[in-house]
């Protein structure tokens, strides 16, 4: 049985609308593939997006800048291994 799974990725950002709670508003969403499960382990980056919850200094999306650049690093020095 094969199973087809996606990742969903929704950004918010907290609005000080002068009522007594800030709103959130989304300002980014999209799937990406499962299908990127082998790429995103080899550029070092699966647990970060698929399991933040796990990493205790993520709470927000730019906690995420500095794996996610090092990925990207990683894919640009040997892009031949991640086709």
């Amino acid at each position: 049985m094969v199973i087809a799974v996606s990742l969903d990725v929704t950004l918010f950002v907290e609005v000080d609308t002068g009522g007594p709670e800030p709103r959130e508003f989304a300002v980014f969403d999209a799937n990406v593939t499962h299908n990127l499960n082998r790429i995103a382990p080899a550029a070092g980056i699966y647990d970060y997006v698929w399991r933040p919850d796990e990493h205790p200094d993520v709470s927000t999306a730019g906690d995420l800048i500095g794996p996610l650049r090092l990925g990207i690093e990683r894919m640009e020095m040997d892009p031949q291994r991640f086709i």
